[in-house]
């Protein structure tokens, strides 16, 4: 299954809703167990969430820079120590981190409407899940900082659905 994951171009947070219902044109039904999120805070509970939960399994994850990799770095690490096979999309040359090796590092370009670009995560474990966001703030403060600074809103969704993870592997 192929979706196209681009954020339409308005930026508005009613955008989130076109990607649901590309998802379920996609998929030939609504997906399960999905769920929409404004709230920073509670993204970050769930990204946490789904690190944990990814020890050993298979982990992919957007974090917008290189350098926003760096900062979890000895998290990313750890997971990688633990067997966890992770692929990281971002924007950035080269790894920023030598303890990170082993990881499947796939350099984007910039595009404040890609999937690539954005704060996102897919794991098999303990059972399928899937987290995606866009960056819809000052795009001026597009991937600098913080998610709480000031000027930044995202909005995103969680997924259980299986066939919602399938479609969340980026092929």
């Amino acid at each position: 299954m192929t979706m196209d994951w681009t954020y339409p171009a308005d930026r508005t947070d009613a955008g989130i809703f076109e990607i649901g219902r590309r998802m379920a044109e996609t998929l030939g039904r609504a997906p399960d167990a999905t769920r929409f999120s404004y709230d920073v805070r509670e993204m970050l509970r769930i990204t946490r969430m789904i690190e944990a939960g990814s020890r050993g399994g298979r982990l992919l994850t957007g974090f917008q820079t290189a350098q926003k990799l760096s900062v979890e770095a000895k998290r990313y690490a750890d997971l990688l120590s633990a067997g966890t096979k992770v692929s990281v999309w971002a924007v950035g040359g080269a790894l920023p981190d030598p303890g990170l090796a082993g990881l499947d590092y796939r350099e984007v370009g910039a595009d404040l409407l890609a999937l690539g670009n954005q704060w996102f995560l897919v794991s098999d474990r303990p059972s399928p899940i899937a987290f995606v966001s866009w960056e819809l703030g000052e795009p001026q403060l597009f991937g600098v900082g913080g998610a709480s600074q000031a000027g930044k809103r995202f909005v995103g969704f969680v997924s259980e659905d299986p066939d919602v993870v399938l479609v969340g592997e980026l092929r």
